[in-house]
């Protein structure tokens, strides 16, 4: 169950940032930048994704 509910909460970041940039989203950056911060609760990887761009 969690770890459905981390694809879930995933899902809704990548959702968040596509509404956000629209046509500037590229999957393949938005996954490098939830890579590159590593593994930490969900929280601090909304906003680490919201201060990059």
């Amino acid at each position: 169950m969690k770890y459905y509910w981390g694809y879930l909460s995933l899902l809704d970041l990548r959702t968040a940032e596509q509404k956000r940039l629209g046509q500037d989203f590229d999957m393949k950056d938005f996954h490098r930048r939830v890579l590159k911060i590593g593994g930490v609760q969900f929280p601090v990887l909304e906003k680490y994704i919201d201060m990059i761009e």
